[in-house]
């Protein structure tokens, strides 16, 4: 048997664990969503660039396609940044969980030392 306080601690890790598991999970579906909308966007602006027209399967999946008109590089460029600024913040998040997560145990350890 285990005494009151080594049961606390393990109830502790485990509920860490558990929001570590549905933070994680979070990211993945928003994720997912981020790349469908994306998606759709490529399709949208492909479709209305070419006048309300559809294009072959391959056509419209390429970005010359939205260069049709004149402001398509624009788009093209605002998609882009979109992606890459979606990108980053991501990656910047992951950092900072990893350096709270490592503060985290750290801060546990010198509790346990105690």
């Amino acid at each position: 048997m285990y005494d009151t306080q080594t049961r606390i601690d393990m109830v502790k890790v485990s509920a860490r664990k558990m929001k570590e598991k549905q933070r994680n999970a979070w990211i993945t579906r928003l994720s997912v969503l981020c790349c469908v909308l994306v998606g759709q966007e490529m399709y949208l602006i492909s479709y209305l660039g070419s006048g309300g027209q559809y294009h072959s399967e391959e056509s419209w999946m390429f970005g010359a396609t939205m260069l049709f008109t004149d402001a398509g590089g624009y788009v093209l460029v605002a998609v882009l940044t979109f992606v890459l600024a979606a990108i980053l913040t991501g990656l910047c998040m992951r950092s900072q969980e990893k350096k709270q997560l490592k503060k985290g145990l750290r801060e546990q350890k010198e509790e346990d030392e105690r």
